[in-house]
């Protein structure tokens, strides 16, 4: 008994199906597909539009299905309640491709007709920031930099150009050029990208200013080489010029085996530091190896301790005495060691 009221209830509800209406139930893609391909597009009915034995596929000609822009491919059905479009060749990169289905598409199997257009739309992945350098909040920067930037597509340098802006604090706005890189600039800073048509390279067209913190913006809207969508969004990194040279501050006490340090708020070489560099008494004075003279000292970027937890504070505190203002905006230096100089217990000496 209970396998007839199975049997009931599924002809019941085919019943019901095939006297609703003709409606479409589900359509794909929808949103922004993750990576180019041939991916279908399927829509499925509420009822039957062929029978199994039909002939299922026929030509982009004569699909009932209409895309714009128009895309060469195949339909099919897919089983008695689906209809597919299969595109010949990758969907079109960066492009927004609307779908339609008019009014009248009939099935084959009840002769019900679509009551009206249905329309859905899907977009192609458009193209993205992969990389920029100068890094975001990168410290040192020359004052004639070349700025890169990475893309998921390619992209070209006449079109890109007017999305790229560079600001300083002030808001003022520094004109950039842009073209396309170099192999080598391809095989240093952007050799995971599949070519070197994915980056290019922006030069400011005037010197930038000392100890300043510059935005660079990739503006929503920056165009691949092909397709209609650019960048959904700004992009926005910042940085910093070099300042002029000062000493930060000296680490000149402790226990043996002890090497004083100075804080330089830019790198210094050890060569140029020796060579600018008097020790009294002069045999206090170690010989460096060439290795040693080409060494810098350690860049230290302390952040804005709002961002840092109270024990993340405090290690900074205990590590170095940090003013108040660099308390709050943060500090970047060189804390550069005097290997040079040797210390003896009870026996001072003037650097």
């Amino acid at each position: 008994m209970r396998k007839w009221n199975v049997v009931l209830s599924l002809l019941f509800i085919s019943a019901v199906l095939q006297a609703a209406p003709l409606k479409i139930l589900s359509t794909s893609p929808r949103g922004t597909l993750t990576e180019s391909g041939r991916q279908p597009i399927s829509i499925t009915f509420n009822q039957p539009v062929t029978a199994l034995a039909e002939q299922s596929a026929f030509s982009s000609e004569n699909c009932p299905i209409s895309l714009t822009p128009s895309v060469q491919g195949v339909c099919r059905f897919s089983g008695t309640q689906t209809l597919l479009f299969e595109p010949a060749q990758p969907w079109p990169q960066a492009t927004r491709i609307a779908v339609q289905i008019r009014r009248g598409f009939t099935s084959r199997v009840s002769g019900d007709k679509l009551a009206s257009d249905y329309r859905f739309s899907f977009t192609t992945p458009r193209p993205q920031v992969r990389q920029v350098y100068p890094q975001n909040n990168e410290h040192w920067i020359s004052r004639t930099p070349t700025l890169y930037a990475g893309f998921s597509l390619p992209v070209a340098a006449d079109k890109a150009a007017r999305f790229a802006v560079l600001t300083d604090p002030s808001g003022q706005t520094v004109a950039l050029s842009a073209r396309a890189i170099t192999p080598e600039e391809y095989d240093k800073h952007f050799f995971y990208l599949p070519d070197a048509s994915y980056a290019l390279a922006f030069t400011p067209r005037r010197p930038l200013e000392r100890a300043t913190t510059y935005a660079f913006v990739l503006k929503a809207g920056l165009p691949a080489t092909s397709g209609s969508l650019g960048l959904a969004n700004d992009y926005k990194t910042t940085f910093f010029t070099y300042p002029s040279l000062r000493v930060e501050g000296v680490q000149h006490t402790g226990c043996l085996p002890f090497v004083p340090q100075v804080r330089f708020s830019s790198p210094v070489r050890l060569r140029d530091l020796v060579a600018a560099t008097t020790v009294e008494p002069a045999g206090a004075i170690r010989p460096l190896s060439a290795q040693e003279l080409d060494a810098l000292g350690r860049e230290v970027v302390i952040p804005p301790f709002a961002k840092l937890s109270k024990n993340a504070q405090q290690a900074w505190l205990d590590k170095y005495p940090l003013s108040v203002e660099d308390q709050k905006n943060g500090a970047a230096f060189f804390a550069t060691p005097l290997p040079f100089v040797e210390l003896s217990p009870e026996k001072p000496l003037t650097v």
